[in-house]
């Protein structure tokens, strides 16, 4: 395999998540092999660089040296950016992504975000202008000071100063932490 062959694959295929190991570790050494021929080929145009400074001495040839150092600059700029994005591809192939193996995903974040609030209120509340206004769980009360703002799926205790999404408000009534707290709104 070469590096067009590779870089045809990863435009098919990105992550390269869906191809099987043989063939990952195939492109993973030919971008390993061009890796290492651009880290080589930075290292000599940095030694033609010091070359030309030792050699070009003179005054009347210091425009072909600032020149050579220009071309040599924009050439080292443009395999730089070479090696990180290869570099990357490397990295990416050494360590793949595993399953989520019962772990939460930010589409369970989402999902549980979306959770509206005021199923998960106990109390009445009272609408009023896109919101509903109750009394507070967290603290003890005879006016309503806590608020549910619909359009945004939060809320704020005007009387005690706490607030927030969905989540915050799972974890301070089941006193549980961010992962607990998922998990119970995704089964909601």
């Amino acid at each position: 395999m070469n590096l067009e062959s590779a870089e045809f694959i990863r435009s098919l295929c990105p992550d390269f998540r869906w191809l099987k190991r043989p063939l990952k570790s195939e492109i993973k050494q030919v971008y390993e092999q061009e890796l290492k021929t651009i880290k080589d080929h930075i290292i000599t145009l940095n030694h033609d660089r010091i070359k030309a400074n030792q050699t070009i001495t003179a005054w009347s040839q210091r425009w072909a040296l600032e020149l050579t150092h220009e071309f040599t600059d924009a050439a080292i700029a443009n395999l730089q950016t070479v090696a990180k994005r290869y570099g990357w591809i490397v990295s990416s192939l050494k360590h793949p992504r595993k399953a989520t193996g019962g772990r939460i995903t930010d589409a369970d974040i989402s999902m549980a975000k979306a959770t509206p609030i005021e199923n998960l209120y106990e109390g009445k509340l009272r609408p009023m202008a896109g919101r509903l206004s109750g009394c507070c769980p967290f603290h003890s009360e005879k006016s309503a000071s806590f608020t549910i703002y619909k359009a945004q799926n939060s809320w704020w205790c005007y009387g005690c100063s706490q607030g927030g999404s969905v989540v915050d408000f799972v974890m301070l009534t089941r006193k549980c932490n961010f992962l607990e707290a998922i998990k119970y709104l995704i089964q909601k």
